[in-house]
C-alpha cells in the first residue's frame, strides 16, 4: 500500500484480533494496514478498539466479506 492509495478504515479492535483479520485478508490477496500498534510500545497492549485495520477503498467491499466469513 502506498501513500497515494485511497484507503478506508475497515475494522478496529485489540491488537491480536486486528492482526488475525489482517492475515485473513492477506490470504485472500488483500493488502491491509494495521494502524495504532505504536500504542503498544509503552503499555504492553493497546487500549481496546484503538488498533485499526485499513484497506484500499477499491478492496473494501471484498475485505468486509472476508472478515464476515472469519467471524468479525
Amino acid at each position: 500500500m502506498t501513500d497515494t492509495d485511497e484507503v478506508v478504515m475497515l475494522a478496529s479492535g485489540d491488537m491480536p484480533q486486528v492482526e488475525l483479520w489482517q492475515a485473513a485478508l492477506a490470504d485472500e490477496g488483500i493488502d491491509g494496514r494495521v494502524v495504532g500498534e505504536d500504542l503498544t510500545a509503552g503499555l504492553g497492549t493497546a487500549f481496546p478498539g484503538t488498533v485499526e485495520l485499513w484497506v484500499r477503498t477499491e478492496d473494501a467491499e471484498r475485505a468486509a466479506g472476508v472478515l464476515g466469513r472469519s467471524g468479525k
